[in-house]
């Protein structure tokens, strides 16, 4: 089995700053529901999107 050279470190996500915007927002999710990430440390804001609620549209027919 070979070994993994990655270094935990380099698997770090760092920002200089706060995301002011939405449109600088961390994206999350996965494939199903996402979100945006944004605001400072004191006041943060999650935006999700997505399916929430799955619904079986076939019909069933007892005999």
């Amino acid at each position: 089995m070979a070994e993994n050279n990655i270094s935990n470190s380099n698997l770090k996500v760092r920002f200089s700053g706060e995301a002011r915007h939405w449109t600088d927002a961390l994206p999350i999710g996965n494939g199903r529901l996402g979100g945006m990430v944004w605001g400072g440390v004191l006041s943060e804001t999650i935006n999700l999107n997505g399916t929430l609620f799955s619904f079986n549209t076939c019909t069933h027919t007892h005999m």
